[in-house]
């Protein structure tokens, strides 16, 4: 699973917005007047590859698996993933190749068949 793109839910209506950035997302739901709905009215996150709303904290870890971040980790991860940590689509960061690998199944000697 990989993260796509930045996301916006509107919770009044379940719309989700989608964009390369959060702040990109808001100047359009400011064009549709959906931020005139207050504090609480939307949340931030990002959307997987299978089409999935996932909050700021489920995304980095997300990102952090499949190679996405730039650098090894997300800077604030109490906050969770921030829309400029992202590797552009298709840049690779270090040890993406190595965790497909892993993730393939193939035995590395700690098989957990019991």
């Amino acid at each position: 699973m990989r993260i796509k793109n930045a996301a916006i839910k509107c919770l009044a209506t379940g719309k989700v917005y989608t964009g390369p950035s959060h702040a990109q997302i808001r100047r359009i739901m400011i064009e549709d007047s959906v931020l005139e709905l207050g504090p609480g009215a939307i949340e931030d996150g990002f959307i997987t590859d299978c089409g999935h709303f996932v909050m700021r904290k489920a995304a980095a870890r997300i990102a952090i698996k499949a190679g996405q971040i730039k650098g090894d980790k997300v800077e604030r991860p109490w906050y969770g993933l921030m829309s400029d940590e992202l590797l552009p689509e298709g840049d690779k960061e270090h040890g993406e190749e190595e965790r497909k690998e892993e993730d393939s199944g193939e035995d590395d000697g700690h098989s957990e068949k019991g």
